[in-house]
């Protein structure tokens, strides 16, 4: 039932916010960092099928492709967290990464479980400043690794 109605909710917040995008110009942004806001608090409170919604709508309301790739990794994360990794597998695989910023390949690195690989690129980030303590600390992408353990020394 909570499923439901997590699926039910992230097509309404859509909804409302298309609505209010719509009616009011340049509230386009506003509805997408909101959309984003939430789906990480829903990531967190393990509800992943609201996360995965709200991922989307933040996604539709992106305002650059940066941030349509910070959405489309939400989505993945939050269908990992209720389907499993094996779930987006194909998708993430097939996820060019070139071109993009490098936090985009240690995103790919992450979701597809290359954990050597995206801990040895952080440490790079880091020290270059392009991943910061706060997005470390912020982004739900890094949550697995710091549970895990593996981030003691990164940041």
């Amino acid at each position: 039932m909570q499923s439901a109605i997590d699926e039910i909710g992230a097509a309404r917040f859509g909804l409302v916010g298309g609505a209010w995008g719509h009616m009011t110009p340049r509230m386009g942004p506003v509805v997408g960092d909101a959309a984003g806001s939430a789906a990480t608090g829903s990531l967190r409170a393990g509800r992943w099928r609201q996360a995965a919604g709200l991922a989307r709508v933040e996604e539709a309301f992106a305002v650059d492709a940066e941030s349509v790739f910070a959405a489309k990794v939400n989505h993945w994360l939050a269908r990992d967290a209720g389907l499993g990794v094996a779930a987006i597998q194909g998708e993430v695989e097939e996820w060019d990464v070139t071109g993009l910023p490098r936090k985009f390949q240690l995103a790919r690195h992450i979701l597809l479980r290359q954990d050597g690989q995206a801990v040895a690129l952080l440490r790079q980030l880091t020290a270059e400043g392009g991943v910061t303590a706060s997005d470390i600390r912020d982004w739900p992408l890094f949550d697995r690794l710091k549970s895990e353990g593996k981030l003691d020394r990164c940041y």
